[in-house]
């Protein structure tokens, strides 16, 4: 099946670094593996409840962070991965 998507440039240029890197044969194969992971990804629930104490505090430290603003932009985040798998895929 063949459909049409509009992506942001940051994700084709990770996409493409995916490809470059040997790690897809193709743009199509990297984004239906992402969609898939997904789905994955998207049934996967944590109870908090199950974790251990270290970890519980990290997610909590992570939360307070984020109440208080202390983050980065994801399209900041994004340019810097981005960045560096390209470079790395450049460097094979």
């Amino acid at each position: 099946m063949t459909i049409s998507v509009v992506i942001s440039a940051a994700a084709k240029a990770h996409a493409e670094a995916l490809v470059s890197s040997g790690r897809y044969e193709s743009l199509e194969q990297a984004v239906e593996a992402a969609i898939w992971q997904l789905g994955d990804w998207e049934d996967d629930e944590v109870d908090p409840n199950s974790l251990s104490p270290e970890h519980r505090g990290a997610v909590e430290e992570g939360l307070a962070d984020i109440e208080a603003g202390r983050v980065i932009p994801a399209d900041e985040v994004f340019d810097r991965l981005i960045a560096k798998y390209t470079a790395m895929a450049q460097n094979r």
